[in-house]
């Protein structure tokens, strides 16, 4: 069984107290509200870990000589948000699942909001979650019918060549994003926030700069990988979709973020 996993996170916390222990083995009870909100990246912004992508037109489209894609609608069903500190702990945050839907005018959006005890934070992982048979998902783009091969975790909606498409994935994943610097929870800041952005415009492009047709079944594996390459998080108090440059605020995020995306069965 095959799902993926995706998402833009923005992390706004604010101090709060509560009786679970920091992430550092330290004995504070404090823990920080915290926001979790996503964003599309704009266009021809260089994702972390792809290729030089094409010239494109909006946020949405892609262009490769005579081939355009043009993305109107794209959600993700995600599960089991967690953060995982410097020593290998890790916080649940959201179980889900949830319907992530990306907005195509690159804004900010809140998705969940949860506690983190005090601590360092070094990662985000997160699942998009193809839904099993005894769930109940209530957006019917994911579940097309009572079988296994009649639900999805991701759901495009779009235009190539000027025609309408709609392509949808059944891939499991296991996404991992890299918080580096760390993410500090303590009580010397009043809020945290950070940003996953997800690379939509990145989704229909090889890695050499070639459109992917999304109605051959053939790409589909291609354009599955491409997605799962998409995501980067970086440090941004100020939730404008930005990575925040300043160097005294513990939470930053450095230029150098990652993903790591595994297969899984789900």
């Amino acid at each position: 069984m095959k799902t993926l996993k995706m998402t833009v996170v923005a992390i706004t916390s604010i101090i709060a107290f509560s009786a679970c222990n920091g992430l550092t083995g330290s004995s504070s009870t404090k823990t920080a509200k915290t926001q979790l909100s996503v964003r599309t990246a704009p266009a021809n912004t260089v994702a972390p870990t792809a290729p030089s992508s094409p010239a494109s037109t909006g946020g949405s489209t892609a262009a490769t000589s005579s081939n355009t894609i043009k993305v109107d609608t794209a959600k993700v069903l995600i599960k089991k948000v967690e953060f995982h500190g410097a020593e290998e702990d890790s916080t649940e945050f959201e179980e889900g699942p949830f319907v992530l839907s990306l907005n195509m005018d690159t804004t900010v959006s809140s998705i969940a909001v949860s506690n983190l005890p005090n601590g360092k934070y070094t990662e985000i992982s997160f699942e998009i979650h193809k839904p099993r048979p005894n769930e109940a998902i209530t957006d019917s783009d994911f579940v097309e019918g009572p079988k296994e091969d009649q639900m999805y975790s991701v759901v495009v909606k779009g235009f190539y060549n000027g025609k309408h498409f709609v392509f949808k994935s059944a891939r499991s994943a296991e996404e991992s994003i890299n918080l580096n610097p760390p993410l500090i929870v303590s009580d010397t800041l009043s809020s945290y926030n950070a940003t996953i952005q997800v690379f939509v415009d990145k989704w229909f492009v090889d890695r050499n700069g070639n459109t992917l047709d999304p109605t051959d079944p053939n790409n589909t594996e291609a354009i599955e990988h491409a997605i799962q390459r998409s995501f980067q998080a970086f440090k941004d108090n100020n939730e404008d979709g930005h990575e925040d440059h300043d160097e005294t605020d513990s939470g930053q995020h450095s230029d150098n973020s990652g993903t790591n995306a595994n297969d899984g069965n789900g």
